[in-house]
């Protein structure tokens, strides 16, 4: 999503739920541009438990670790935008 964005330059981002929240994280400062969030299912909240991440290969890498090499994302971003209450939260994004 966030290459589209580039490429095409909208004006304005409609997110269709949290699926897509994510997408801004991925544009330069100087790419950010206005976003409409509608959500279908507000229970949800695109809420991950990070304990759900894991296997042998994963046993050494913390949990935020897991997240940033899944989403190609740095920890600290993760950390400032998608950790609420404790848990990886797509809409906090």
């Amino acid at each position: 999503t966030a290459a589209l964005i580039r490429k095409l330059k909208p004006d304005i981002y409609h997110c269709m739920d949290y699926h897509a929240a994510l997408a801004p994280l991925y544009l330069e400062e100087s790419e950010q541009i206005p976003i409409i969030l509608v959500l279908h299912n507000a229970d949800y909240m695109g809420v991950v438990e990070t304990d759900f991440i894991s296997d042998r290969f994963w046993k050494t890498v913390t949990q935020l670790r897991r997240l940033s090499l899944i989403l190609n994302l740095k920890v600290a971003t993760i950390r400032k935008y998608c950790m609420f209450e404790g848990r990886f939260n797509m809409l906090k994004a």
